[in-house]
């Protein structure tokens, strides 16, 4: 589980309850949001909720290389609609 000494520079993760330094934490958990989940929690959640959506991952992704194309093109979501 996490370790037994604390520093003030040092959160302890909910999920897992490791206590790590700021940098081990989601910038968005740094910023006056309070601290979350661990940088290493968040991904194995992602990884499991990925694994178990895979049709919607493929969603996602296919919605955000749309998005990516249009900005690469110089057409915004303003001009698509023209």
């Amino acid at each position: 589980m996490g370790n037994a000494l604390q520093t003030s520079d040092e959160h302890a993760c909910p999920r897992c309850g490791d206590f790590l330094p700021t940098e081990g934490f989601t910038a968005r958990n740094r910023v006056g949001m309070g601290v979350g989940w661990c940088k290493a929690c968040v991904a194995k959640a992602a990884r499991k909720w990925n694994a178990a959506h895979p049709e919607r991952v493929k969603l996602n992704y296919a919605a955000y290389r749309q998005r990516e194309r249009a900005k690469r093109s110089g057409l915004g979501p303003e001009r698509e609609a023209e």
